[in-house]
C-alpha cells in the first residue's frame, strides 16, 4: 500500500504492456524504467530471432506426414492431376519394381511423408521447389 511505500521511500512499479513484436521477434521484461508520466514501469527488450531460430520455427510448422487424401486434395487444388502423377512416376527413370512400389504408395498408402522418395521424385516433375512442397504439406496438414 502507499503508506508502506512511503515508509521505505520506495515507488510502486506498475505493469506495462509487452511491446508488439513481429513473427520473428520476442519481447522480454528487462528492469524498471520511468515512463513519460514519471511512473516506474517494467521495461521491455525486443530481440530479433537469429536465422537458425527462424529456420527451426518454420521447420516445426511442416508436418512430417499428412493423410494421402489431404495431399491429393492439395495437389488437385494446385492443378496437379492423378494422371500427371502417374506420368511422372512412369517417366521418373526408376526401375519397373521401383515404379510399381511408387504406384502402390500413391494408390494405397494412408499417409505420405514429407521425406519420402515419392515426394522427392515428384517435386521436379510437378515443377515445385522445396518451399512450395513444404507449403503444400502445411496446407494438407491443415485439412486433416
Amino acid at each position: 500500500d502507499a503508506a508502506t511505500l512511503d515508509e521505505y521511500g520506495a515507488d510502486a512499479v506498475l505493469a506495462s504492456p509487452a511491446p508488439t513484436v513481429t513473427q520473428y521477434q520476442s519481447a522480454q521484461r528487462k528492469g524498471v524504467v520511468q515512463d513519460a508520466l514519471g511512473n516506474w514501469v517494467y521495461g521491455w527488450t525486443v530481440r530479433d530471432w537469429a536465422a537458425v531460430e527462424i529456420a527451426a520455427y518454420e521447420a516445426a510448422k511442416i508436418p512430417e506426414r499428412v493423410p494421402m487424401a489431404s495431399a491429393r486434395r492439395i495437389l488437385v487444388r494446385a492443378g496437379i492431376t492423378d494422371a500427371m502423377v502417374r506420368t511422372a512416376i512412369a517417366n521418373s527413370g526408376m526401375t519397373s519394381p521401383q515404379q510399381a512400389e511408387a504406384l502402390i504408395q500413391w494408390e494405397f498408402e494412408a499417409y505420405v511423408r514429407r521425406d519420402s522418395p515419392l515426394v522427392a521424385m515428384l517435386k521436379p516433375a510437378i515443377n515445385k521447389t522445396d518451399a512450395e512442397v513444404d507449403t503444400m504439406f502445411i496446407d494438407a496438414g491443415a485439412l486433416g
